[in-house]
């Protein structure tokens, strides 16, 4: 669930397949793989199996959000907003990170997640996208 986006996205149908506690464990090791990633300024090859595994076993959601929460300011890049408000779908989710943005929106360490933050913020505003 680290490859290609493509090939990470074809495998949503077995990753779908897989029990709540084996999807925990595939969560925990990605989660890993990421906070050890030094320069998270470009997306990293992991995201998108974050994503996938959070679609396909949204009570994982919660735990990605509270994962990015320290996570370094100074090392975030655009990805994490525009790949995460994707996927979301669980209400607590969705809340905690429309927090989260709000701290990125407001924080001056990281000028670009501070833009990336404040133009999905205004986008999902006007379009009434959660």
């Amino acid at each position: 669930l680290s490859g290609p986006p493509l090939q990470v996205r074809q495998a949503a149908a077995e990753v779908a397949n897989l029990t709540p506690t084996e999807a925990e464990q595939f969560f925990d090791t990605m989660c890993q793989k990421l906070t050890s990633a030094g320069n998270l300024m470009e997306q990293p090859a992991m995201a998108e199996g974050l994503a996938i595994i959070c679609q396909q076993h949204p009570f994982l959601q919660t735990s990605l959000v509270a994962l990015f929460k320290t996570l370094p300011i100074t090392k975030l890049g655009p990805w994490i907003v525009a790949n995460t408000i994707r996927y979301l779908t669980e209400e607590a989710a969705i809340s905690e990170f429309k927090s989260l943005m709000s701290v990125w929106q407001t924080q001056t360490e990281n000028k670009v997640l501070q833009t990336a933050a404040k133009g999905i913020g205004t986008l999902t505003a006007n379009t009434g996208r959660r």
